[in-house]
């Protein structure tokens, strides 16, 4: 062993005592202040003779691999080195013989006594010349979190590339489902139900809105879609999704969806609601590798006052909830103390992100409501969310949204401001119709001339918001220098958080998220100018 070695050295190494009677073993004490360095070492140590026997192994070994160096001496160290990496050690080791070191190299798998891989960077020294040693000196650093955490920055990093390429695509093919929902819209308009081209009109009319719910789900992805809340019918919604979530799960899972007749209402942005229930039939998924049942339920519960329980952020009322359950391995204490964590996963490197619940525990607690799981390791697991009810009167809310916009004040002028030249022409028509005078711009800079040389009043300002060299949200602070207290309409596929006027004033504003039919343009800006006229 390598301690003996340097033990019996050091007895060769003394030397009679001095004249001042001190003992003269000098290269004995250093000796031994080195063995005790490497005893100590955070990094692991270990001589291989060149039959590939273990000769020592310093006791760092047992702290990062849980083998202990009598362990390690009664095994074959090749079982222990993961199959990919057993060709690059080889050619590793013929490099050391050639060169006389070699390192450190890339990162080694290395099976740890407590399952699992640990990764280690090695150099690698041959002083099988030198008779205190005697073969291959290895040093050995574990990696294993470092590369972890740096694997998870890589990944976001990615994920926010991705992100910002999905998002200024989508941006794009909204302004051209914008174009085509909105001249469908108006065709229908005109021609009539019994009229065979009718029905091509509203074929053409649902795919642009089955494109729009794919471009959400890709700004869903890119966190940049506009939030929408609105009334849905959760029961609906999973009930459409039902086709995607069957091949999504595949055939050796049985999936039933449990469901009442009664809508089950909840005030929720329906893209980040799908979201959710994506990821939550993933997650099961991939608890069930070899089979199980996989199963919705939705309905509706009622939270009295005083009876919050295991949820005291819960507020007393009526709340729609879909439970997912599994028959799957289930999660332990630890797994589900962390389950919520960005990055926290329990899977093989490779095999997920770990983004999946963290991504529903933040949609759900910005919708307002609550999440939480129920497992036991072997017998699957539950996830339960609850989400704000639609009371009677939010629903009668959102059926008066649908009654038709009120015409434009007599004279109401509207600056006008889109880049896409085919949005523009668009939202002109649609404005005129509703009885607007409009000034066009196509960008910020044209549009702060307009509204420095027009003499007459401007009384409302529509504004997409994304737009080369100046934004809609810099154009609306740099108008309202010029134009006092004129509202502002955005029209946008990304998220606002705020809008400000200049001075800490703030202008009515409001966001109209695109692709937008004409019917909801006209209500936006109705509303607005009905505003501005009250305030005159």
């Amino acid at each position: 062993m390598f301690r003996e070695r340097v033990e019996r050295r050091r007895v060769t190494n003394r030397r009679p005592a001095g004249d001042d009677g001190a003992p003269a073993n000098v290269h004995g004490d250093e000796d031994r202040r080195l063995a005790l360095l490497v005893e100590h070492a955070f990094d692991l140590v270990a001589i291989v003779d060149a039959s590939q026997r273990l000769v020592y192994a310093s006791p760092a070994h047992a702290r990062v691999l849980g083998y202990t160096a009598a362990d390690l001496a009664a095994m074959d160290l090749r079982a222990l080195i993961h199959d990919e990496d057993v060709e690059y050690l080889a050619g590793l080791r013929e490099a050391v013989v050639r060169d006389g070191s070699a390192g450190p190299s890339r990162p080694v798998r290395v099976r740890s006594k407590r399952g699992g891989w640990c990764r280690l960077q090695l150099r690698i020294t041959d002083l099988r010349h030198e008779p205190a040693i005697g073969g291959f000196v290895v040093n050995a650093r574990d990696v294993t979190e470092h590369l972890a955490v740096e694997e998870q920055l890589q990944q976001a990093q990615r994920l926010d590339a991705i992100g910002r390429l999905a998002g200024g695509v989508a941006h794009d093919f909204n302004n051209l489902l914008t174009v085509i929902t909105g001249y469908t819209s108006m065709l229908l308009a005109q021609v009539p139900p019994e009229d065979p081209n009718h029905a091509d009109l509203v074929e053409v009319k649902g795919a642009a809105d089955r494109a729009a719910e794919l471009t959400q789900q890709i700004l869903m992805f890119s966190r940049r879609q506009a939030l929408t809340p609105q009334v849905v019918d959760t029961r609906r919604v999973i009930g459409e999704m039902r086709r995607m979530l069957e091949r999504l799960i595949g055939e050796h899972i049985e999936f039933v969806v449990s469901e009442g007749a009664a809508p089950v209402h909840a005030l929720v942005d329906r893209v980040q609601l799908e979201q959710v229930v994506m990821n939550l039939v993933v997650n099961a998924r991939d608890a069930m590798p070899s089979g199980g049942r996989l199963t919705i339920e939705v309905d509706v519960v009622a939270v009295p006052a005083g009876a919050r329980g295991r949820h005291p952020s819960v507020a007393p009322g009526e709340y729609a909830r879909i439970r997912v359950r599994d028959t799957g391995c289930g999660m332990d204490e630890r797994t589900m103390a962390h389950m919520f964590e960005p990055f926290y996963t329990t899977k093989e490197p490779g095999k997920g992100t770990g983004l999946g619940l963290s991504t529903v525990y933040r949609i759900v607690r910005q919708s307002g409501g609550v999440v939480w799981a129920d497992s036991v390791p072997s017998e699957g697991a539950t996830f339960s969310v609850l989400l704000p009810g639609a009371t009677v009167a939010t629903r009668d809310v959102a059926r008066a949204r649908e009654v038709p916009p009120a015409p434009a004040p007599e004279g109401a002028t509207v600056l006008l401001v889109e880049d896409e030249a085919i949005v523009r022409a668009l939202a002109e028509r649609v404005l005129r119709r509703q009885g607007c005078r409009v000034l066009s711009a196509r960008n910020g800079v044209e549009a702060l001339a307009v509204a420095r040389w027009h003499d007459g009043p401007i009384d409302l300002l529509v504004t997409d918001v994304v737009m080369p060299a100046m934004s809609g949200t810099e154009l609306a602070e740099r108008f309202g220098e010029l134009r006092r207290d004129v509202p502002v309409l955005f029209m946008t596929g990304y998220a606002i958080d705020h809008v400000t006027g200049r001075d800490g004033a703030r202008p009515e504003t409001r966001l109209l998220s695109k692709p937008f039919s004409p019917h909801e343009l006209s209500v936006a800006v109705s509303g607005l100018l009905g505003t501005s006229a009250a305030r005159r």
